[in-house]
């Protein structure tokens, strides 16, 4: 990247991709300092590219500047919203943070993306009177079990189905900018547990452990270096299971990185 840039001219269409790829090697090659002050001048001179945001408020995050990072996210995220659901901008207002009659909130990203932002319902609930959740079929069960306490109604709706007419929406994501602007604030132990099984529906009456190890393979190639960057390998958790006998553990993983090793 860098030898392109030598021939590309500053102002070329193409130098700010070039120029926010090599900052993404940075980081991939663990650089997060050289990355980070390329992001910066990036989006310091190019303020609406949306990958540039995304990378540096992702970065930002790592190194716990939660507000900034996630103020970089919303900017990429309205700039090239591919990745929300549903597609684009619903017909309706996005909600900013004042008291409303009715919320919907819509899954966005991966599976784990929303089971790791759904505990956020629990405060956003003193802000609306009725709320919606817009989820992928398969969360749909677990997420109608969320066990924290809300102030208000919350309906869970299987994506697809026809979505209910709201005051405001927001994608789930989003709801980090408004209550996790501190680590501590993310990681609060009072939203811990927000889901809960009836001991009848449970697998075991011993102390039960869930795993996951991979992000699922992508077939964009782009993608490859990410499922590296955030996968390890299953027979990582043989150890653990070993260490912990008094547990059972339990692969949540799908996909065909799925097959769970022996213990």
């Amino acid at each position: 990247y860098q030898k392109s840039l030598e021939y590309l001219p500053g102002e070329h269409p193409l130098s700010v991709s070039v120029q926010t790829n090599l900052a993404v090697s940075y980081l991939e090659s663990h650089r997060p300092e050289l990355a980070f002050k390329q992001l910066l001048k990036i989006s310091e001179k190019h303020p609406h590219f949306a990958p540039a945001q995304y990378n540096l408020g992702l970065l930002e995050m790592q190194y716990g500047n939660f507000t900034s990072g996630f103020q970089r996210y919303e900017a990429s995220r309205w700039a090239d919203n591919a990745q929300i659901r549903p597609q684009g901008n619903l017909s309706r207002p996005v909600w900013q943070g004042q008291k409303v009659k009715s919320l919907l909130v819509c899954h966005e990203r991966g599976f784990g993306d929303s089971l790791q932002f759904v505990r956020f319902l629990h405060e956003l609930s003193s802000y609306t009177q009725a709320l919606y959740l817009e989820v992928p079929a398969v969360l749909a069960p677990l997420m109608a079990r969320f066990s924290l306490p809300l102030q208000c109604s919350l309906e869970v709706i299987v994506e697809g189905e026809p979505l209910p007419e709201t005051e405001v929406w927001l994608p789930m994501l989003s709801l980090g900018s408004f209550f996790a602007k501190t680590l501590d604030q993310a990681s609060e132990s009072k939203r811990l547990p927000y889901f809960k099984v009836p001991a009848a529906e449970r697998f075991s009456s011993r102390p039960s452990v869930g795993v996951v190890w991979s992000t699922g393979k992508r077939s964009a190639p782009q993608l490859h270096t990410l499922y590296r960057r955030r996968s390890v390998d299953s027979s990582a958790f043989t150890a653990l299971a070993q260490a912990f006998p008094e547990f059972d553990f339990y692969s949540f993983q799908v996909g065909e990185d799925g097959a769970l090793p022996e213990a």
